[in-house]
């Protein structure tokens, strides 16, 4: 793995796929009965695509109880190590990174280093063929683009690489004709740093000077697959901030698709949700291990242009957030179950969907009559009878399977979850296979969602300050400072007015809230935190997120402090101009020792006669942060807040 300074866009991404749960998807029944699917896309041959899982060089043996079922179908021995080995210790490991993964029935994808000579890459080749591994494919160097950064070479352009391709690929098509070939293995999409008034040119350089160049030179073999790795991580990333990982790759490809005309399949040859540096501080949940990661997944098929990806990587030293299993008993991150629904779509055909609700993202797959479905929710509420079929009107509507019985459902979603359902265009009846991977319980079920499941309280944290501060260095930079940032990735802004002081500090594990306001002036003075729903990229735009769900049964739950009494406010924001008015929906509460104030959403009301009155359902819409303040008059002293829960109640 390329590892560098982290960047506001550090790129490279994984795709996987975990084998053996689409036997029942398998081909078979009848396209469609009569008038059925007219739209339906024309049949056409399995698309080219994989889904694997990166081998970063740890010991063998640690993965050594690894079989099958716990991998994704493809393993890939690259990165940046792979472009620091000696000739001898290459061909070493290659071999045994081959045999195990031949052990367990994975194609196998291997690196071979620009730097080689003609001499050395042959002579791997034939160590290669001497004890019978037969790569499924061969990626021709690894962030090429990198290479002089990372002090392997004091020199590489576009045309020392065309030139370097050219003779490797001689090499491997000689010794290996049936093999695919992977190029480039690009670091990021993106440049270190941009504006976002930059023409693509600049925000996307890496692409531009050298996927481009390359794709237009004189080649002897044309790839089967361009790389690029793709990284969406801030720098402080948290778990509510990775849900944007899947639209910010939409975006790159939107922004990007005029100029790929003619680029081979992409392929992104690392992703991961984080961007870890081994053996430094590593915020719990974030990242590879966030659940919340694992939602964006089905954003990763949906391009045409995208063939697939591997993950970074198997395994890490501990203490890294990088491996698709961690701990000592090597458990399975969530990104693994949300691979493992994914992975019997790899052949299918993609179909268009059209959602009518908030946070829901809806993605249609049909292959040989059969279809497969995925409905996301990234909101924290439950979503009660989401109808999903082919019919106008639907909450989730499927335009191309028009005319077909199925897919005719009503769902109940649970709270940030993943759910499939499967079956038969043609048979007129509902869907033979449910399954769904949630935040409560992060594994795979099957079966649909019980009917009291949706009765059941339901809590998800906004914000938890029990992590404590982290000194890394990977974290210190001037635009994101994990600190500061809670669990929904955006950061904690102090609220204070002239002639009052207010200071935040993490202490203790709680978020330390410290006043000093004038005896006079209770209307006027205030001392608090400001603590957000959103990321900072969205406050940057001045949208938020709609609660709109969540209006009759959910509600906000603070865990707070003082040691002297105390009255709070707790207000309700959102990003319309409306607020200008400053008369935001608000409650109170009189807090004295440890508390956990449960505030019903229906509950936050706005003062009469002040400012600009607003119906709640206005704000539910767009909702930015809650505000948690005193205007208590002579407050001097300070209150902690632990946690901030959103819940959903019957």
């Amino acid at each position: 793995m390329g590892f560098h300074a982290p960047l506001r866009i550090t790129v490279a991404w994984a795709l996987a796929a975990f084998l053996q749960w689409h036997s029942s998807m398998a081909a078979g029944a009848d396209a469609c009965k009569p008038g059925c699917g007219a739209s339906l896309p024309a049949p056409q041959d399995a698309p080219l695509r994989i889904m694997g899982i990166n081998y970063a060089g740890s010991s063998l043996a640690q993965v050594g109880g690894l079989r099958e079922a716990d991998l994704l179908g493809a393993l890939k021995m690259s990165g940046i190590w792979v472009s620091k080995l000696p000739a001898g210790r290459f061909n070493a490991a290659a071999a045994s990174a081959c045999a195990w993964a031949a052990q367990r029935r994975q194609d196998f994808y291997l690196q071979l280093p620009v730097t080689y000579t003609d001499r050395e890459i042959a002579a791997a080749l034939a160590a290669l063929a001497e004890r019978k591994c037969e790569p499924r494919g061969f990626a021709i160097g690894n962030e090429v683009d990198r290479l002089v950064a990372d002090r392997i070479l004091p020199r590489y352009a576009v045309a020392d690489y065309v030139a370097d391709y050219n003779r490797i690929v001689a090499l491997v098509k000689a010794r290996f004709p049936a093999a695919r070939i992977i190029a480039l293995e690009l670091s990021s999409f993106a440049a270190p740093r941009y504006r976002d008034d930059d023409p693509v040119t600049v925000r996307y350089k890496p692409v531009f000077d050298w996927l481009l160049p390359f794709a237009r030179a004189k080649l002897a073999h044309r790839p089967d697959f361009v790389s690029v790795h793709f990284y969406p991580f801030t720098g402080a990333q948290k778990e509510w901030e990775s849900l944007a990982g899947g639209s910010h790759f939409r975006r790159i490809l939107a922004e990007l698709e005029p100029h790929l005309a003619g680029v081979p399949p992409l392929l992104v040859g690392e992703y991961n949700a984080t961007y870890q540096y081994e053996g430094q501080a590593a915020y719990p949940g974030s990242g590879g291990d966030s659940f919340m990661a694992a939602l964006t997944v089905p954003d990763l098929l949906v391009s045409p242009k995208v063939a697939g990806l591997f993950h970074w990587s198997l395994v890490e030293p501990a203490g890294s957030t990088l491996g698709l299993y961690q701990g000592e008993r090597l458990a399975p991150v969530p990104l693994f179950h949300a691979y493992g629904l994914l992975s019997g779509v790899l052949d299918h055909q993609a179909v268009a969907a059209s959602v009518r609700r908030p946070h829901l993202e809806a993605y249609g797959y049909h292959h040989g009559g059969k279809y497969r479905v995925f409905v996301v929710n990234k909101s924290p509420f439950f979503r009660r009878a989401v109808s999903v079929s082919a019919a106008e009107g639907a909450d989730v509507r499927f335009p191309a399977f028009c005319g077909c019985g199925n897919p005719a459902e009503s769902l109940t979603l649970a709270p940030l979850s993943l759910t499939e359902i499967a079956g038969s265009l043609s048979d007129g009846r509902a869907a033979t296979a449910h399954r769904r991977l949630a935040y409560a319980d992060r594994v795979v079920r099957s079966g649909p969602l019980p009917p009291g499941e949706g009765t059941q309280p339901h809590c998800v944290p906004l914000a938890d300050f029990a992590h404590g501060a982290f000194a890394g260095r990977h974290f210190e930079n001037e635009e994101f400072n994990q600190n500061a940032k809670i669990g929904t990735g955006g950061t904690a802004h102090a609220i204070s007015s002239p002639g009052g002081t207010t200071s935040l500090r993490l202490d203790e594990r709680v978020l330390t809230v410290a006043c000093d306001l004038p005896a006079a002036g209770r209307a006027y003075y205030q001392c608090g935190v400001k603590l957000p729903f959103v990321t900072d990229a969205m406050a940057d735009r001045r949208a938020g997120v709609d609660w709109t769900d969540g209006a009759d049964r959910g509600s906000l739950r603070v865990t707070v402090d003082s040691p002297a009494p105390v009255e709070l406010e707790f207000h309700l924001e959102d990003f319309r101009p409306e607020a200008l008015g400053y008369n935001t929906h608000r409650t109170a509460a009189r807090v004295a020792g440890p508390a956990t104030v449960e505030i019903p959403i229906r509950e936050f009301r706005q003062l009469p006669g002040a400012g600009v009155a607003r119906p709640l359902g206005e704000i539910l819409r767009n909702v930015s942060g809650l505000r948690v303040e005193s205007r208590q008059p002579g407050l001097r002293g300070r209150f902690t807040i632990g946690r901030l829960e959103v819940c959903d109640r019957p």
